[in-house]
């Protein structure tokens, strides 16, 4: 699904986008709060300074560079998630869950009530250096 097909659909209402492939997407500063993109394939998608909170990424795949800066992850599920090759420089991880998650760069990510890939709890606040 592009982007323009997945923007249309999210303003009519709809959330749920489990398992769809959004390869390629360029989705930087988009409001997508509370979407549901479990499973979905996000190989080399732009989602730069997208708003995501509440946004459940549970078991997504990015096999391929995407892009995640800047991104807000507030109150995320982010459970056994394959971001390995994301850039999530800056990333808002407040309130998320990374439990299993492999995760890309995490420089200068805040993090506060968070539980990491290894399921370690970080009360924070603290901002990874």
């Amino acid at each position: 699904m592009d982007a323009e097909e997945l923007l249309k659909r999210y303003a009519a209402g709809e959330r749920d986008f489990s398992g769809v492939d959004f390869s390629g997407a360029k989705l930087s500063g988009v409001d997508l709060r509370d979407i549901n993109l479990s499973g979905a394939k996000l190989s080399k998608v732009d989602l730069s300074w997208a708003n995501l909170s509440g946004a459940n990424l549970s078991r997504a795949n990015a096999s391929a560079w995407g892009d995640m800066s800047g991104a807000n992850l507030t109150g995320a599920n982010l459970t056994e998630a394959y971001l390995l090759y994301c850039d999530m420089l800056g990333v808002n991880l407040e309130n998320a869950n990374t439990r299993g998650a492999r995760l890309g760069s995490l420089e200068s990510a805040f993090v506060r009530n968070t539980i990491n890939p290894d399921g370690v709890f970080i009360e924070g606040p603290m901002t990874i250096e």
